[in-house]
């Protein structure tokens, strides 16, 4: 077993995950993000498999998109399994940003795990800012719902 904690989730949340890490690394962890771990050539599947297999601790970053992801799908599978085999205390940790609903969610863990939801963490996380006119040539300034 190795001493780092392994952190899944879909590229689309690289921004938040950054963040994570930066706290993580402040309390002295030492997390395991593949953008950063992983080089040209590596075998993908199995640096991975072997990460999560080796790692302390299982984190997964729970989102729209990491629920329709495979990636994230299949590190998940792959943490839930060895979960079930290892007595050291090693746990697949969800943490759960705004905006995911807890049906979907719940469907990708056994039982009624206990979670960390981002939405109880002020000033941690940040949604993406609402569109303007300079963000997005397309927006008019008034919202499709207020009409």
């Amino acid at each position: 077993m190795s001493d780092h904690i392994f952190i899944s989730h879909s590229s689309k949340e690289d921004n938040f995950v950054k963040q994570l890490r930066q706290v993580l690394e402040l309390h002295g962890q030492v997390p395991w993000v593949d953008s950063r771990e992983l080089t040209a050539g590596d075998d993908l599947k199995a640096r991975i498999e072997e990460s999560i297999r080796t790692a302390r601790h299982f984190l997964v970053v729970i989102s729209l998109d990491a629920l329709n992801s495979e990636w994230v799908e299949r590190e998940l599978d792959i943490a839930l399994d060895e979960a079930e085999q290892r007595e050291d205390g090693y746990k697949v940790i969800p943490v759960v940003l705004p905006r995911t609903p807890m049906r979907i969610f719940k469907r990708f863990f056994p039982g009624d795990p206990l979670y960390i939801e981002v939405a109880d963490a002020p000033n941690f996380y940040s949604p993406p800012p609402a569109p303007t006119q300079d963000s997005c040539p397309l927006y008019q300034g008034t919202p499709y719902w207020s009409y």
